[in-house]
């Protein structure tokens, strides 16, 4: 399944469409094998690279979801902190 989020973006004070958000949480749940309501770095490395992106492209994604380094990324999280162009991954 091609889950290709290329031209999803929000500034931060910007207000995401909620089909767009249906969209990013889809892509959390496929991301999020395990249904435990958190994704891994690995887990995130496994979906970006079977997307035919990279491992660095996963990690510097992950360093923004991630900016606490808790190790666990909740839905929340997510879509709070994905933001700007997610173009090359």
């Amino acid at each position: 399944m091609r889950w290709a989020i290329s031209g999803i973006w929000a500034l931060p004070d910007t207000v995401i469409p909620s089909s767009q958000i249906q969209q990013l949480q889809n892509l959390f749940n496929i991301i999020d094998a395990q249904g435990n309501g958190s994704i891994t770095q690995t887990q995130l490395e496994q979906a970006v690279t079977a997307d035919g992106g990279t491992t660095q492209g996963a990690d510097a994604l992950y360093a923004t979801l991630d900016p606490n380094h808790t190790g666990n990324v909740t839905e929340t999280q997510f879509l709070q902190n994905l933001r700007g162009p997610l173009f090359s991954l």
